[in-house]
């Protein structure tokens, strides 16, 4: 190879590599998952999804409900947009083991402690408009 395909070759892959770190400029969105009494979902993860580009932002709940949203790095929040949006119940325990008398531990399903309408982007009937820093704060429901 002769030493102009080396450097063409290597400069082509470093561009690519600078173009491809940050994509899309984002605004932090933070905001708390609760029910209708005000007692927070605990331990679930929102999800914003882009509805024109295949871009999504996610965040867990901490103690309080709250979540804070990353898209390429932590809590930098989503593109602007508009967003299609699902909450996704905290995860079920499930059998890793065997107890002691060598038989298989039965567990019984346990239902999500939301809607399951929320667990779909086309069901939650929640969208978000994002163009600055905000707050958006979703009210789940229980099961029926």
């Amino acid at each position: 190879m002769s030493r102009t395909f080396v450097s063409i070759a290597l400069t082509l892959s470093v561009g690519l590599l600078l173009g491809c770190g940050k994509g899309e400029a984002t605004y932090p969105v933070t905001g708390k998952v609760t029910y209708p009494d005000g007692t927070p979902l605990v331990n679930a993860q929102v999800s914003f999804e882009s509805t024109t580009k295949p871009i999504s932002a996610v965040g867990r709940t901490d103690a309080s409900g709250v979540y804070k949203l990353t898209t390429y790095k932590p809590e930098d929040g989503a593109i602007r947009g508009e967003h299609r949006i699902a909450v996704l119940p905290p995860p079920q325990p499930t059998p890793e083991h065997d107890d002691e008398s060598g038989k298989p531990l039965e567990y019984k399903q346990v239902p999500p402690p939301i809607d399951a309408k929320y667990l779909r982007f086309d069901t939650s009937g929640l969208t978000c408009t994002v163009d600055k820093a905000m707050t958006f704060d979703i009210t789940v429901t229980k099961p029926k």
